[in-house]
């Protein structure tokens, strides 16, 4: 049996190493598009600190090593860029040198991943907006903090990445004097923003069983302006409207 599996790390590399202890006979090859195949999420943030200062470290198994342990095939900086179920087919890129290619399966496994949204919006595609997903993010976020020594970090996201990520920018920042320490962590979620002409709308849905719309505002205008001013960070345009929709209520509170 031919198993062809597209996308490494957690998802794929363990339905490669399971299937290998179903099957010792099977044939099985891994198609990863970027250049790692297993690594160390929460390992990213401490590399971009200097906790973690060799990028090896990062990678829990390599292409070789894997082999080596279950005789499997990982084809790192290769893509799936087509699938041919009437024939049992995909075609797959090779993004080092452009060649591309069939490769003929018995079973399929779809193990592609994910990658961070962002909002089609004025400044997205700026040199200084990142995300961080991958090791690769983590070098290119790495070598703009050591070429250009920015002195304030915005972060989307405060879950444990981005807490993570958010303690060693602020051991970077307080670790070099000269540089002013500024740093705003969006903990939460923005339910809808919008871009008009003049500025941006921003609309954030409440479930909160308060039955006031005066003390929901003061509740959570802090918080509103908190990310309003990460907003204004990341985009050219200020925001002109800040709004709260409460369920309990039925309405659209501006704040």
């Amino acid at each position: 049996m031919k198993v062809i599996i597209v996308g490494g790390v957690a998802g794929g590399a363990t339905a490669a190493a399971r299937i290998r202890r179903l099957d010792e006979h099977a044939e099985i090859t891994v198609f990863e598009r970027s250049g790692y195949i297993s690594y160390a999420n929460c390992g990213l943030p401490y590399y971009i600190g200097d906790v973690i200062t060799d990028p090896e470290e990062l990678t829990l198994q390599t292409p070789e090593s894997f082999f080596k342990r279950f005789h499997i095939n990982m084809k790192i900086h290769h893509e799936v860029i087509s699938i041919h179920p009437d024939r049992k087919t995909v075609s797959v890129k090779n993004l080092e040198n452009g060649e591309i290619f069939e490769e003929n399966y018995d079973k399929l496994i779809l193990s592609p991943g994910a990658k961070p949204t962002q909002p089609r919006l004025p400044g997205v595609g700026i040199d200084k907006l990142f995300t961080l997903r991958t090791v690769e993010d983590t070098f290119r976020i790495k070598e703009y903090i050591n070429k250009n020594h920015p002195k304030s970090a915005v972060l989307a996201g405060g879950g444990f990445i981005g807490l993570e990520l958010a303690e060693n920018l602020r051991e970077l920042v307080m670790g070099n004097h000269e540089m002013e320490e500024e740093m705003v962590l969006i903990q939460g979620i923005i339910d809808v923003f919008w871009v008009e002409e003049d500025g941006i709308v921003l609309l954030d849905y409440k479930t909160d069983r308060v039955d006031s719309a005066t003390r929901l505002r003061d509740m959570y205008k802090e918080q509103l302006d908190l990310y309003a001013e990460a907003l204004e960070r990341i985009f050219p345009l200020p925001v002109k409207e800040k709004y709260l929709y409460s369920f309990r209520l039925n309405q659209a509170i501006e704040v």
